[in-house]
């Protein structure tokens, strides 16, 4: 009974010994025992056994695992045994059942632990199926995408482990396989360092398979792969998110498309609030006014300076030329021109000097109406007619009879209108011949009463000078100036006057013999000064001065276009 204690204490011990072995398989456990029945077998002989058994048994494991652990070693042996041990081992049996019992639930526990662990910032879903008993086991592992976005952190993950056959959960053995395969599975979780991929098993579900290295994990020599090589190697996992990378790219446009509709409504609902407000309103509608008078004062203002450097373009000096080679063409004549509002001048032959005839006539009238101005002359003032002043060509005069008084107003009159001789000496007497030159030369004229009679001489630079007195005058004495202005439009041989253009002029013309003249002011929108003075009185010398004064309105026109020209580009640029 003792040896027979000894012997089962040395079984158990060796048993306990082989149990504490975690690595062990059911195969060494089965040549453990097989060699302990064996006492015969030398003990040279016992050891090569176990060494190429162990081998051997590494081996059939290896390749065992590889096909899917489908074939095992005798398992009718292995029960055989067991048996006969729990018949032996009642009392112990027992209580290693109730820790194979705690180890099972501990088991649980763990795969519970290993799913909670899944890395998600979502909630995922446990799904740790039933654990049946079975000795070929099949890792799974599915991923439950959610129907609205296959984005990561929206998947769900769960770990299916299936088992072909029955096995026994009890050995501790088996249990600590199993769980060193979960261990090693887990290691593929880590999806923060291993490329993933993933592809629909079936398109029309939302399940997804794992693939890892483009293997199944349902690829049973690939899991038998996986498991035997887990401590050597980190499999990495791909996921193909091409769906993903669409959705977020439809999502992305779409949320630039609702950020631009809002600014645009929002643009256009703050200028129609700005619209709407009428401070702003005003502002808006009359910035363009104020430009615009602004530009046209500026503009005005260049069109009323005077003639400089910038009139100077190739058009005037082309209409300049013009008139001077017609002019030296045609006729013995002298002119000037003036323009009143620009100062623009032209002359043609101006130092020449001519017998003045009536032209004195306008110099008698301005200095009358001048002194009038003033106070010193009364135009109803009256003389005495007299044959001593008894010329031809008084048309007037000739009416009155001697002894007859004659106002000063009317003498103005007729000297300018009707280009009186009679009432001219009545002026020259009741001025005085020397106030009169006194007064011209005062006003720049160089020619005034040279020589003997009360005509004296003339040129273009002196017939200027009296217009743009007789003009002044006009213009800065409405009452008076308008009168006088009067007696010159109604003077009598208008050659100045353009009818057909409806051109006005106040004018005095001048004939003796051969000479002929005639200037004054031409009333144009922009009014000018003119002197024609000829020697073209035996010819018909009222179409010549018409034909010259017509050439002089040509250059005038050039003149006035090419101003015009110069402050549009000076002011709005073109």
């Amino acid at each position: 009974m003792e040896e027979e204690k000894k012997k089962r204490k040395k079984t158990v011990s060796s048993s306990s010994k082989i149990q504490k072995n975690k690595e062990l398989t059911n195969d060494e456990l089965l040549e453990q025992i097989m060699s302990k029945k064996k006492k015969n077998t030398s003990s040279k002989k016992n050891k090569t056994s176990k060494k190429v058994t162990a081998n051997n048994t590494n081996t059939k494991l290896s390749n065992d695992i590889k096909k899917n652990i489908k074939e095992t070693t005798d398992d009718e042996l292995l029960d055989s045994i067991l048996a006969k041990k729990k018949k032996r081992k009642a009392k112990t049996e027992v209580a290693k059942l109730d820790k194979d019992v705690v180890d099972n639930n501990a088991l649980k526990k763990d795969l519970e632990d290993k799913v909670n662990q899944v890395e998600s910032k979502e909630e995922f879903t446990n799904d740790l199926k039933k654990v049946e008993p079975a000795k070929d086991f099949e890792l799974k592992e599915h991923v439950l995408e959610s129907s609205k976005s296959n984005i990561r952190d929206d998947l769900i993950i769960t770990r299916e482990i299936n088992f072909d056959e029955k096995l026994d959960l009890n050995n501790k053995k088996v249990l600590a396989q199993l769980r060193k395969a979960i261990e090693d599975f887990d290691n593929l979780e880590d999806l923060e360092e291993i490329h993933s991929s993933y592809e629909s098993k079936d398109e029309g579900t939302d399940n997804k398979e794992i693939i890892v290295n483009n293997k199944s994990l349902h690829d049973d020599s690939y899991l038998t792969d996986v498991l035997l090589n887990a401590d050597k190697r980190k499999p990495k996992v791909r996921y193909d998110n091409n769906e993903g990378k669409k959705l977020i790219l439809i999502l992305t446009i779409a949320i630039l498309i609702i950020i631009l509709v809002l600014i645009i409504s929002t643009v256009v609902k703050e200028s129609f609030s700005i619209k709407d407000d009428p401070k702003v309103k005003n502002i808006v509608l009359d910035e363009p006014q104020i430009n615009y008078e602004l530009m046209e004062i500026q503009y005005q203002n260049c069109l009323a300076r005077q003639f400089d450097e910038r009139d100077i373009t190739e058009d005037y000096i082309e209409a300049q030329n013009k008139l001077t080679t017609y002019l030296s063409s045609n006729y013995k004549t002298s002119v000037s021109y003036e323009n009143l509002n620009y100062g623009f001048k032209y002359n043609y032959n101006e130092a020449k000097v001519y017998y003045a005839a009536s032209t004195i006539k306008a110099l008698d009238a301005l200095y009358i109406y001048t002194k009038a101005s003033i106070g010193e002359i009364n135009l109803d003032d009256t003389m005495v007619y007299s044959s001593k002043y008894k010329w031809s060509s008084s048309k007037e005069m000739s009416k009155y009879k001697y002894g007859s008084s004659v106002t000063i107003r009317d003498l103005v009159k007729y000297a300018v209108v009707v280009s009186d001789n009679s009432a001219h000496q009545m002026l020259v007497d009741y001025i005085g011949k020397n106030n009169l030159k006194q007064f011209g030369l005062d006003l720049g004229a160089k020619n005034v009463f040279n020589g003997s009679d009360n005509f004296g001489n003339i040129d273009t630079n002196d017939a200027i000078i009296y217009f743009r007195a007789i003009n002044d005058f006009i213009v800065n004495n409405p009452e008076l100036g308008n009168e006088l202005k009067s007696f010159f439009l109604e003077a009598e041989q208008n050659d100045i006057a353009i009818p057909e253009y409806g051109i006005l002029a106040g004018h005095k013309y001048g004939q003796y013999s051969s000479y002929y003249h005639d200037i004054g002011i031409v009333y144009d929108d922009s009014p000018y000064l003119v002197a024609i003075l000829t020697m073209e009185g035996n010819k018909d010398f009222e179409a010549i001065v018409k034909d010259i004064n017509k050439h002089v309105y040509e250059l005038h026109k050039v003149f006035l276009n090419n101003r015009e020209n110069v402050c549009k580009i000076e002011v709005y640029g073109n």
